[in-house]
């Protein structure tokens, strides 16, 4: 589903088990340790390009013990299967406590995911009454706004 290409000196990206469904990315080789403090955010190169199936997506989630330790979330978060160039991982530091980032710490986790190629249709607002109106349940369109289980 996933190939790529290092064009740089970075450690491969890897499951850290054989059955875990996320893969982890690292922080290459050449960057600079930095220091981050609340809010500060970061962008730093993959040098890394892929190859990634039809119909499927790449999707970059917080590194769980990275959320949880260092307090970084990542910001632009997917790759289309016909994205074809280097990317990068925006990341942005949500505490007060100052953190440092290093070579090869593991930063990001991602997964490939399937995904249905549809086109969006536009319709008129009768059919998108109609349609509502046919809905086994509309407690949504009642409440205009929201999610589910609260108003």
């Amino acid at each position: 589903m996933i190939r790529f290409l290092k064009i740089w000196d970075v450690k491969s990206p890897e499951r850290g088990t054989k059955v875990a469904s996320w893969i982890d990315w690292f922080i290459p080789l050449d960057f600079k340790p930095t220091k981050m403090n609340i809010w500060d955010s970061i962008v730093i190169k993959s040098w890394i390009k892929c190859i990634i199936a039809e119909n499927y997506e790449m999707v970059f989630y917080n590194k769980s013990w990275v959320a949880i330790k260092k307090w970084l979330i990542i910001g632009a978060q997917v790759i289309d299967s016909d994205f074809r160039w280097e990317f990068s991982f925006h990341l942005t530091k949500i505490s007060w406590d100052e953190i440092e980032l290093n070579p090869w710490d593991k930063i990001v986790q991602g997964i490939i995911r399937k995904i249905e190629l549809n086109i969006p249709e536009e319709i008129t607002e009768e059919e998108f009454n109609s349609i509502v109106n046919n809905e086994k349940t509309n407690e949504r369109w009642e409440w205009k706004f929201g999610s589910t289980g609260t108003r």
